[in-house]
């Protein structure tokens, strides 16, 4: 496969995450996901504590897609953790209002994602 396409395909996961996590659970605290959240209850952590982890941890994974290292390793993971978030949120939280259309639109990440972990971290040009 080729090697810039890989590349590029691992730069869109890590646009991704940065901004799922630095983004809209960071920078600007995005309404809908504090409130899928907050559906989770509350236990140790505020809801807004925990989506500061889970911000900080989505940042964490695009700086390691970025990198390329342990690609396979980091690809699997993404991959499961796409899949156990949109599970917990559509069977917990109640906040999820289209299940489905969370999963489709998710369906282009978990590809892309595969694509890497299968074909390789690429390289840039």
């Amino acid at each position: 496969m080729n090697p810039g396409l890989l590349f590029f395909l691992r730069l869109v996961l890590c646009l991704n995450w940065l901004y799922q996590g630095l983004y809209l659970k960071l920078i600007k605290v995005d309404k809908h996901h504090l409130d899928v959240v907050k559906g989770l209850g509350e236990g140790i952590l505020s809801a807004q504590q925990f989506l500061w982890i889970i911000g900080i941890g989505e940042t964490v994974l695009a700086i390691g897609i970025l990198s390329g290292l342990y690609y396979r390793f980091v690809s699997w993971f993404q991959i499961g953790l796409i899949l156990l978030m949109n599970i917990i949120g559509i069977l917990f939280s109640g906040a999820i209002e289209a299940p489905l259309g969370l999963l489709i639109t998710n369906l282009p990440l978990l590809c892309c994602a595969y694509i890497v972990g299968e074909y390789g971290p690429g390289k840039f040009l």
